[in-house]
């Protein structure tokens, strides 16, 4: 019986509780048609080069801190992207375990933006 629990307990610890979205770009794209709050978790230099123009600038390694001065109610839909979609994955896991309900992985800036010209034309 002890072993059981024992065994149970092992494989319980990596079975996460809530874990991050695995890149979903179809999902992000409709959620950024839809009026998501976008941010780009890239490099300042990576900005620069050129991002989504409605999104939010949130390096990965500065999220915590400036998506808590966004003031963003935790079931806001929030789509995250980065070069490829790696920091944009551990990124969502981050505000997950913040207590953001409505994260989603769009991947790399490459897969979402064919949508400005129509984010340029909602009214």
């Amino acid at each position: 019986m002890r072993l059981m629990l024992i065994v149970t307990l092992v494989i319980l610890a990596f079975i996460p509780a809530v874990s991050a979205q695995q890149v979903d770009i179809k999902k992000g794209r409709e959620a950024i048609l839809n009026g998501a709050v976008v941010i780009d978790v890239r490099t300042d230099k990576e900005w620069e080069a050129g991002h989504f123009p409605a999104a939010l600038h949130m390096q990965n390694t500065k999220l915590a801190g400036l998506i808590s001065q966004a003031n963003l109610d935790k079931d806001t839909p929030i789509v995250l992207y980065c070069r490829s979609g790696n920091r944009a994955t551990a990124s969502s896991q981050q505000l997950i375990d913040m207590g953001y309900t409505n994260v989603i992985n769009a991947g790399g800036l490459k897969d979402i933006q064919d949508l400005i010209p129509l984010i340029a034309e909602q009214p």
